[in-house]
């Protein structure tokens, strides 16, 4: 995403960029937004699975049943 931005920036610097230029710049920086965002999600949801097994692994629930009888 680094080349896309700093290429954008170029762009958009200048005022004798055409309209052609503008739009497929903006389509680029919006695939690489939407790359940004998915992968964001995909980690979140990967760190609250991991939070999960986390919970899981530790002492569990209070309702659950130890099986001693109390």
């Amino acid at each position: 995403m680094t080349s896309a931005s700093s290429a954008a920036r170029q762009l958009l610097g200048d005022p004798e960029a055409s309209r052609a230029e503008l739009r497929f710049t903006a389509a680029r920086l919006a695939e690489c937004l939407f790359d940004a965002l998915r992968v964001a999600h995909s980690r979140g949801e990967r760190l609250a699975d991991d939070e999960e097994d986390e919970d899981d692994g530790e002492g569990g629930d209070a309702d659950e049943d130890d099986g001693d009888g109390d």
